[in-house]
């Protein structure tokens, strides 16, 4: 996940399993509060036919990704190239599988 991490305008990123239960966090976020996880979970269980969601907010975009074994939330400022931070996410994933 490194080449997420160092792009320009990432906030943070976390890997965390479907339970909520943080496997890898890149900067102690405080937009992203325990209770805030939750939230981001019943979001991609709600979107059963999406793997991928991007969430437009007054301060940045947040894409959620769920995978087969962990999610990932990536928190973004607002001049962020969402373009290049989605493909860097997928080589991420390639990668990690």
């Amino acid at each position: 996940m490194r080449p997420l991490v160092t792009l320009d305008d990432v906030v943070s990123l976390t890997v965390f399993e479907h339970d909520g239960f943080v496997i890898y966090q890149s900067e102690n976020d405080s937009n992203l509060a325990p209770h805030q996880l939750g939230r981001w979970i019943d979001l991609l269980s709600a979107a059963k036919d999406s793997k991928t969601l991007t969430l437009v907010l007054e301060n940045g975009h947040i894409i959620l990704r769920k995978e087969k074994e962990f999610n990932v939330v990536l928190n973004l400022t607002r001049q962020a190239n969402l373009g290049r931070a989605r493909q860097t996410l997928e080589d991420c994933i390639i990668d990690i599988n």
